[in-house]
């Protein structure tokens, strides 16, 4: 993983808690891209989060956890893979969306 330029204004714990969510994100990518056979780059080729890096982030910083996410991609995937209508919305923009996410977050349980 590539180290990021942080603003002179951020602490020292500031720039480890930044580090600490863009790990956490990665590795939902990560899961992401497993499990639905697809290749989302969590970093641009300038090695800046991507958009769907912030959108996890986002989600993190509501409250939700790795495994909250991992959860919600699993039973999504499950449910629109065979969909012919719905695999197309097998997208982190589409999941991790706010209004989305709560949703499929609160069918999980």
């Amino acid at each position: 993983m590539t180290a990021e330029i942080f603003n002179l204004e951020q602490t020292e714990e500031d720039t480890t808690e930044s580090l600490k969510l863009t790990v956490r994100a990665e590795m939902v990518i990560d899961f992401f891209n497993e499990k639905a056979g697809k290749k989302c780059p969590s970093r641009n080729p300038k090695g800046k989060p991507t958009v769907n890096m912030q959108l996890i982030i986002c989600r993190f910083n509501e409250g939700y956890t790795v495994q909250d996410c991992k959860s919600v991609i699993a039973r999504q995937i499950r449910e629109w893979e065979n969909d012919d209508n719905m695999h197309k919305f097998i997208q982190i923009k589409t999941i991790f969306r706010r209004c989305n996410f709560e949703t499929y977050y609160g069918e999980c349980g």
